[in-house]
């Protein structure tokens, strides 16, 4: 807790604990909750074992549908079931600070004006933000786009131009594509030595490979995120 001397206020820099014993009640009827209480009461004396046994036996009974995950009411039946666990079996320390309260009312009342003053500081704070954004709103909404001047312009020449690479056509990307594949694959594994005969021999058949890939590759180069993902890798 930080004292501030020029407005005298008070900034709380801890958060109040949880209520241990606070939930909000659904909007449904009176014999749904006496039945989500009652059966929460038994699961809290009882244990898991007598959960798991009740929802095996009453499965097809929609009146405890709140036993399984996915119903709306299971959050609210499970924070039953550790607030009646809580009251059966108290924490340790709990007694104590109930004895201390019922000696002494204003440690409680104490704790009660810290929750207050706690919840008007991060009132403030939200109403803080949500002012500042309806002030920048409005100040964006105040700008006339369409009233604007022209400070300098920056004319580009032919030469400007003139070093630039000349633009790059699919079959190059497709050869490109073919050149990094075959790079990868040998350094994986790099192929054996051969006679020059042999690769005279093998050079035209390589050739028609080529090509027969490269067309494959302008053939996959269709669509047209492939074609741009080539475009930003070369």
């Amino acid at each position: 807790m930080q004292t501030s001397k020029k407005k005298d206020i008070i900034a709380f820099t801890e958060p109040p604990p949880e209520l241990e014993f606070s939930v909000t009640v659904p909007t449904i009827s009176a014999q749904d909750i006496a039945i989500v209480k009652l059966t929460a009461q038994f699961v809290a004396k009882n244990g898991k074992g007598f959960l798991q046994s009740l929802m095996q036996r009453e499965v097809r009974n929609y009146h405890f549908d709140f036993l399984k995950p996915h119903h709306s009411l299971f959050f609210y039946f499970t924070k039953l079931v550790e607030q009646y666990t809580k009251v059966m079996l108290p924490p340790k320390g709990t007694k104590e600070v109930l004895q201390k309260d019922g000696k002494s009312p204003y440690n409680a009342l104490g704790r009660v004006e810290h929750r207050l003053n706690w919840k008007k500081q991060e009132n403030a704070k939200k109403e803080a933000a949500n002012k500042d954004v309806e002030n920048e709103r409005k100040a964006f909404l105040s700008i006339n786009w369409a009233d604007f001047v022209v400070v300098e312009t920056v004319p580009f020449a032919e030469d400007d131009t003139s070093e630039l690479p000349p633009p790059v056509n699919r079959q190059t990307i497709a050869q490109r594509i073919l050149d990094q594949e075959r790079l990868q694959t040998k350094k994986k594994a790099p192929a054996a030595e051969l006679v020059p005969e042999a690769e005279a021999e093998n050079e035209g058949e390589n050739a028609e490979e080529n090509e027969a890939d490269v067309e494959e590759v302008e053939m996959e180069m269709e669509d047209g995120t492939r074609a741009w993902i080539v475009m930003c890798v070369f």
